[in-house]
């Protein structure tokens, strides 16, 4: 799948630019429930990033750009966390930005609107001079959707925009795990992000294992597991990431969703196994008993009892009726 970069804006464009990007905060998000003029809203998105593009080359120094041989004060006004208010450069904004952007489209949100964005995004985190910072902040930006439902929308995608999704973030973590200083706001949090960025890798990894689950392509789980465990395996040593953490993560996952679906042979599992925790001996010996003890499970060990089918009514015998409302909620379709 074919990806086009972002290019910055041409000069005459980014001042309208700036238009388009204030009239969202100051007129659509604050007299409108919803925003349905769809392809505008994802377009905020794009014209942020030519913008930032353009910024970048053309800015002499914090808040100020030269269009055209002249100097233009450029701020985004706004407030802190306090209610006080504070000027942010155009380089600051982008993981509220996408936050916000994605948070309004979560709110006529549907496939077609989800693959949208995606391919969009998808372009900006592939487009080389979108920074290392930048691309932090859209992976931030859309995990401030609540309950993690970006991740079952990733699963609602066709398989191969799914993955590519997915992929083209895990590449970036491993980026960031190889030179988190560089990358780091703040160095004192650095142990604490990079944990973040662990956690972030398996999260997506989990993510890509449902979308081979939901396309019914249970041999590609497997597959892709190996696959995982041979490029972990083969990281020259870095201090931030942690191959042991890792290589325990991908054979529990292994383990478990071979249980699950029986594919491979329990004896091709344990040579796996052991030759990790013998011949590249990144798996804590004393952990390993975890692996060994899931290869033992048999289905035929479990017993169903009784249970029911039928359609069950709702039981509301510890709740107060009188407090119980059914709320209709209207909205106003908004073109910006």
């Amino acid at each position: 799948m074919k990806y086009q970069n972002i290019k910055k804006c041409k000069a005459s464009q980014f001042i309208p630019n700036l238009r388009e990007l204030s009239r969202y905060y100051n007129d659509a998000r604050k007299k409108f429930t919803v925003i349905t003029n769809i392809p505008r809203l994802i377009n905020i998105i794009k014209i942020y990033f030519e913008s930032l593009l353009y910024y970048q080359d053309n800015s002499p120094s914090q808040f100020f750009v030269k269009i055209k041989g002249k100097l233009y004060e450029v701020k985004i006004n706004g407030h802190d966390k306090t209610g006080q208010p504070v000027s942010f450069d155009l380089k600051d904004i982008s993981e509220r930005l996408i936050a916000d952007v994605i948070y309004d489209l979560t709110k006529t949100i549907n496939p077609a609107i989800f693959d949208q964005t995606m391919r969009l995004l998808n372009s900006i985190l592939l487009t080389p001079k979108i920074s290392a910072r930048h691309k932090i902040s859209i992976i931030n930006g859309e995990n401030k959707i609540l309950e993690n439902s970006w991740y079952t929308l990733v699963r609602q995608l066709p398989e191969k925009l799914a993955l590519d999704t997915i992929e083209i973030r895990k590449s970036i973590i491993f980026q960031l795990l190889k030179s988190p200083k560089t990358h780091s706001p703040d160095l004192a949090q650095i142990d604490q992000n990079v944990d973040v960025l662990h956690k972030a890798y398996e999260l997506y990894l989990k993510t890509a294992l449902k979308v081979h689950i939901s396309n019914n392509n249970y041999i590609d789980i497997i597959a892709t597991i190996y696959n995982e465990l041979k490029d972990v395996s083969e990281i020259d040593k870095h201090e931030y990431i942690d191959i042991n953490r890792l290589c325990t993560f991908l054979l529990t996952q292994l383990v478990l969703n071979n249980n699950l679906f029986q594919i491979e042979r329990k004896d091709r599992l344990r040579e796996e196994i052991d030759e990790y925790i013998e011949y590249i001996e990144y798996i804590d010996k004393e952990k390993s008993a975890t692996f060994y003890d899931g290869l033992e499970f048999n289905p035929e060990n479990f017993k169903l009892g009784k249970f029911s089918i039928e359609l069950v009514e709702p039981d509301f015998s510890n709740e107060d009726l009188d407090k119980i409302k059914t709320v209709i909620s209207f909205v106003v379709p908004f073109e910006i």
